[in-house]
């Protein structure tokens, strides 16, 4: 198993690989812990494979006898070893730069007549292959325990008969012409526990209901960046009760799922996002209790009814974004208690239903709807919600109050929503007791409060109020803000003060602010983003921002000055490019660390003291980048 892991499975998924072990009769899953306990192997978040560089060549020289890397089959049935002892072959396709003689030869041997006999490899369990090697290999090669097959740049529009699938746990096949899979139903891997295409497959044979022990199908179309050509599934693909995973991404062409295919009772995860002309779930669907995660996103034509989730309660994702006719959440999404991700951006809700403070763990909600006028204030009661997204809600004037007892929100953005205000705007001696103060500041006698978040955003939002507008954080307010984004607010016009802990500040397209004054206690400030802000004359000393590596002022037209360069020690980007009336860069000779300097469309542009741009250049570190 480790030297397996070491010359083919790093980066490949560890249930995949745990298939492969299974089909060589291993107790795989207590063998892999083992490693894992031993630390010769780990799995990341992702749930793939990784080990050390240092054990992986140790295991890759450990296992030269019974490993194959060579470039091509030619390599492979050429040279002269036992490989009777082989249990891996991996190929690539010849090199780019390989020169016509390199390819004249591999062809010839492609051609090579079999009468001189089939190479004898009964323990070859892994072959991992690309274009036409897969045929020149396997006509050669006679490898009846073939588990695990993989091939990109498969060239044919079907599985031939001389594939070895009476054993095969892991197929994998990618290419441009593949239609179908096997067309005898004697061809049929009936010990197949997972299956991924990737091509424009049309039709699944009857015969893939008999294999009973398949828990994993995956079929997308990547190779052309277009969608399958998938119709329809037939009756007998509801035989696999086995299925543990579906992904149908990208079919088009499929409108509707049999009947009965909620006899997938043990199916946990469901992908059949992008299958654009799906109209309707089975009444069925709601049988499989054992769902998880279900995406359902580009969906276009699809509509929910309150059957089609029926008894599904385990739930952890729903994604329905992009389902452009969902006009209703159906009751039963709101009492998925496990729920952490809902996603339902670009769909038709009129309403967001009362019911949806349930969804007490959910972690991510998305919303976006043109008719969406108002959120409940059960919103509120989501005490685990650590992102909020609102997107063209064209007519949500303004979040409900209950907004502010999120505790644990990390991440709120608004985007092209009409909002008057953002909660809470009351004054000060009128605060709920008990409220936390979790600062955003109109202006001096009225306050809005937002709850801790490391990343704020607001995007072609408008805020209003009566007087000047002005972003605030009162002290100790928001403790773990880490990055607050601004963008194309058009009606703020001062940022004041910001929490210390920011790392990184974006303030993009406000096109009427004049003022920053929340800059001098940053002295954690890692980037500074001041961009399109075509009001702003000055910023404010920013000496004392002691850890800037990246300061952009681009196209802040009215913009003159920057002073107290001098202390960014560790600042190694500036750029003031398209400030037509910026005349100084003070203290910026000094920028040692500096290594490029965007100062193009700046026509006014000088050093204190009377210098020239190009002095500057002289002054500072010779390899820095001088653009203008």
């Amino acid at each position: 198993m480790f030297l397996d892991i070491a010359c083919f499975f790093i980066k490949e998924d560890k249930d995949t690989a745990i298939r492969k072990w299974d089909g060589s009769g291993w107790k795989s899953l207590a063998r892999f812990q083992n490693l894992e306990s031993k630390c010769l192997v780990d799995v990341d978040n992702e749930n793939k494979i990784q080990m050390d560089d240092s054990l992986r060549d140790m295991g890759r020289k450990i296992a030269v006898p019974h490993w194959f890397w060579y470039p091509t089959g030619m390599d492979l049935l050429d040279e002269a070893f036992d490989r009777s002892e082989l249990w891996g072959i991996r190929t690539a396709p010849p090199a780019a730069n390989r020169d016509v003689d390199d390819y004249e030869n591999f062809a010839s041997l492609r051609s090579y007549n079999t009468h001189y006999g089939r190479i004898g490899m009964r323990k070859l369990q892994i072959l991992d292959t690309e274009d036409g090697h897969l045929e020149h290999i396997l006509r050669r090669v006679h490898c009846p325990n073939l588990i695990w097959l993989r091939c990109y740049k498969y060239p044919y529009s079907s599985l031939p008969s001389w594939i070895p699938m009476q054993n095969l746990r892991v197929l994998k096949v990618a290419g441009s012409e593949l239609e179908t899979l096997w067309l005898r139903e004697s061809q049929a891997p009936l010990h197949l526990r997972e299956l991924e295409i990737t091509g424009p497959f049309s039709k699944f044979p009857e015969s893939i209901g008999q294999l009973k022990l398949l828990e994993v199908i995956s079929v997308r179309n990547l190779l052309r960046q277009s969608f399958s050509d998938l119709v329809k599934l037939p009756d007998e693909f509801c035989h696999l009760r086995s299925l543990k995973t579906l992904k149908l991404v990208g079919c088009s062409k499929l409108k509707f799922l049999p009947d009965c295919f909620g006899n997938l009772t043990n199916l946990e995860h469901i992908d059949l996002s992008y299958s654009s002309n799906l109209q309707m779930l089975p009444t069925s669907f709601g049988n499989l209790i054992r769902l998880k995660y279900l995406d359902l996103q580009y969906c276009c034509d699809l509509t929910i009814s309150v059957e089609n989730l029926g008894d599904i309660i385990n739930l952890e994702h729903l994604d329905l974004s992009h389902c452009e006719k969902i006009e209703v959440l159906p009751s039963q999404a709101t009492e998925q208690c496990y729920l952490k991700k809902l996603d339902l951006r670009a769909t038709a809700l009129k309403e967001l239903p009362s019911t949806i403070g349930n969804l007490r763990d959910l972690e991510l909600l998305v919303l976006g709807s043109p008719f969406l006028e108002m959120l409940p204030r059960s919103l509120g009661d989501l005490r685990h919600l650590k992102e909020l997204s609102l997107f063209n809600c064209n007519k949500l004037k303004w979040l409900p109050e209950s907004v502010a007892l999120l505790s644990q929100l990390t991440k709120l953005t608004v985007v092209g929503c009409p909002l008057r205000e953002l909660p809470f705007k009351t004054a000060e001696g009128e605060r709920e007791t008990g409220k936390r103060e979790l600062g955003f500041s109109i202006d001096e006698e009225s306050e809005m409060f937002f709850p801790c978040s490391e990343d704020f955003g607001v995007l072609n939002t408008e805020i209003w109020s009566e007087d000047e507008e002005e972003e605030s954080f009162l002290h100790g307010v928001c403790p773990n803000l880490q990055h607050l984004f601004v963008g194309f607010c058009s009606d703020l016009v001062e940022v004041g003060t910001l929490p210390n802990t920011l790392l990184k500040l974006q303030l993009l397209g406000c096109s009427s602010l004049r003022k920053i004054d929340g800059l001098g206690d940053l002295a954690k400030l890692q980037i500074l983003y001041i961009s399109q802000c075509r009001e702003v004359e000055e910023l404010p000393t920013v000496e004392t921002l002691v850890s800037l590596e990246e300061l952009r002022a681009s196209e802040c037209v009215k913009l003159k000055s920057i002073r107290g360069l001098a202390q960014l020690s560790k600042l190694r980007l500036l750029d003031v490019s398209w400030c037509d009336e910026i005349e100084e860069l003070e203290g910026a000779e000094h920028l040692r660390s500096l290594t490029k300097l965007d100062a193009s469309g700046c026509p006014k542009l000088r050093l204190g003291g009377g210098g020239v741009l190009e002095k500057l250049c002289h002054q500072l570190n010779e390899e820095v980048m001088l653009i203008t």
